[in-house]
């Protein structure tokens, strides 16, 4: 009611992100409409031979309290520190590493959901938006949004071509991964560890399994997750020669 999602005004929150960033802020806007507790992690970049370690953790500020006036000059410079810190190394830290913004997922429907982020080994990274189930004569799709420097944000479907994989040669380890959760323990935030990701009943997602992992197993698997089903040999074709005219699309150069 603060005038916050309009288009223009005084206290407009204008969201601009790049692909690094865009799950930061979607998660950011999550937490800041809902009073929950978010922060990101300054991360190094990492060389082939060390991946990304997360470092400080930055909070944002806690909701409004009745009479501090609006909040959203403070999310708003909030969202700036994320855009002006978080970058692909943040999604690229090791599997197995703990105090990190994200921890990794297996590869299954059910750990996949949307809010799910896909951090490739160059620098690119998807949000998960939507999953849409095979047809008898129509392929499954499986859809993530993206931002571009230029501000432009996009959804594309899951194929090689756009969700890049590999971990042979790469800066860090990339793959699909969640946001850690952030609890409060008498008021004060702590980030869930790995094995209590792994041991809660709310969560119990944590895995290893990308780790590793050859491209092709990764992208067999993933396609078993969109195509539980063969597909018919005409729909299949037309996939395929959608796919090839795609090339390009989306690539980073």
């Amino acid at each position: 009611g603060l005038g916050e999602d309009g288009s223009s005004g005084a206290d407009a929150l204008e969201m601009t992100p790049d692909c690094a960033d865009n799950p930061h802020f979607l998660r950011a806007y999550f937490a800041w409409k809902l009073g929950l507790p978010f922060g990101f992690h300054e991360t190094s970049w990492g060389t082939l031979e060390s991946p990304p370690a997360a470092g400080r953790l930055v909070l944002a500020g806690s909701r409004r309290s009745a009479g501090q006036g609006s909040p959203v000059p403070a999310m708003r410079r909030f969202l700036n520190s994320v855009k002006n810190t978080v970058h692909a190394g943040n999604g690229r830290t090791a599997l197995r590493a703990e105090g990190t913004d994200y921890y990794p997922l297996p590869l299954s429907r059910q750990a996949l959901k949307p809010g799910t982020v896909f951090a490739d080994p160059y620098g690119h990274t998807y949000t998960i938006v939507r999953w849409i189930g095979q047809g008898r004569k129509s392929p499954g799709l499986l859809l993530g949004a993206d931002a571009q420097p230029d501000g432009t944000i996009g959804v594309k479907r899951f194929w090689k071509g756009n969700f890049l994989f590999t971990t042979e040669e790469v800066v860090g380890e990339p793959g699909f991964k969640a946001f850690r959760p952030i609890v409060l323990e008498a008021g004060r935030p702590r980030l869930l560890s790995n094995r209590e990701i792994a041991a809660s009943p709310e969560y119990g997602d944590f895995s290893l399994a990308q780790e590793k992992l050859a491209g092709d197993d990764f992208y067999a698997a993933m396609e078993k997750l969109i195509n539980p089903d063969p597909l018919d040999a005409e729909a299949a074709f037309e996939a395929r020669f959608r796919d090839r005219k795609r090339v390009g699309v989306g690539k980073r150069v």
